[in-house]
């Protein structure tokens, strides 16, 4: 991530939107056990990199997904502050997320979960 921040300012790039985990910097709480156990070095990794992001000037907008599945999009998913959002969430939606913040001049210097209501269980994330 240092690389990609310091090429960006070598290129003149301004916007960037991060996709990290839910679990990183202030999310740690937030997400499952289990997660934190399996995912402990990226969530120390993905926490860094927030840092880094947070600090390097350029116009951010930082997504924490949960769990990620290949199923369809449900069109339902949103971004929210809330810090004790989990869900899971397909790649397209969050995809869709993800370019709808890169437009969004109001995402700017803000983190955020994707967060799906109609994937909130593991089950539910993956049934498709």
């Amino acid at each position: 991530t240092r690389n990609l921040l310091e090429q960006c300012d070598t290129a003149g790039v301004r916007r960037f939107v991060f996709i990290t985990v839910i679990g990183a910097g202030d999310s740690y709480d937030t997400a499952p056990l289990p997660a934190r156990q399996a995912l402990k070095e990226v969530i120390e990794l993905k926490t860094r990199a927030e840092n880094h992001l947070k600090v390097s000037g350029l116009d951010y907008t930082i997504i924490r997904p949960g769990g990620l599945g290949a199923g369809k999009a449900t069109a339902k998913a949103f971004l929210t502050e809330d810090r004790e959002a989990f869900s899971y969430i397909s790649r397209n939606d969050l995809a869709a997320l993800t370019v709808a913040a890169l437009g969004d001049a109001n995402t700017i210097g803000k983190t955020y979960a994707a967060y799906d209501p109609e994937r909130r269980t593991l089950w539910k994330g993956f049934n498709d």
